[in-house]
């Protein structure tokens, strides 16, 4: 990236930071994330070779794509279990987190179903119902999903 470029962005910065972190808070919802968003949207722009031609549009685009990063990998993070409880064992916490982590590896949808059907104790036609997908579809998910998982324990 030339020097008139760096001024550019500097500028542009300066002039919308506020806005930008504004907007970049109203969709993660925490300070701290949004600035972080920020913060690696203009580390992303710095690394191109030219700026986009509508700098701007680009910018607020790359935030909300970051912010849907950010609430992508919380909901992965999530556990299914209380492993801070002192009522499980060593054991119990290690496979619980095994568990935990092959889940937050499935596709969303896949995981989504899996736990609707095994926690929650739903019926396919219930699943279908809440997510706006078909029986089949639903089928076919819970299948995969535990094809998946049995793979991985084998």
């Amino acid at each position: 990236m030339r020097e008139t470029e760096i001024q550019i962005l500097q500028k542009d910065y300066e002039e919308n930071k506020q806005a930008y972190y504004i907007y970049a808070l109203s969709l993660v919802g925490h300070s701290a994330s949004a600035e972080d968003v920020i913060h690696a949207v203009y580390v992303n722009v710095i690394k191109r070779e030219f700026l986009p031609e509508c700098l701007k549009h680009y910018l607020l685009r790359s935030i909300r794509n970051g912010a849907m990063d950010v609430h992508r990998k919380a909901q992965k993070e999530r556990s299914l279990f209380d492993l801070t409880s002192d009522r499980i064992t060593a054991a119990e916490r290690e496979l619980y987190e095994h568990i935990d982590f092959h889940l937050n590896n499935l596709d969303e949808k896949n995981r989504e179903v899996l736990i609707l059907k095994i926690y929650e104790d739903m019926t396919f036609s219930q699943i279908a119902e809440i997510t706006g997908e078909t029986i089949n579809t639903i089928c076919s998910r819970y299948r995969r999903s535990l094809a998946k998982l049995r793979d991985i324990i084998k």
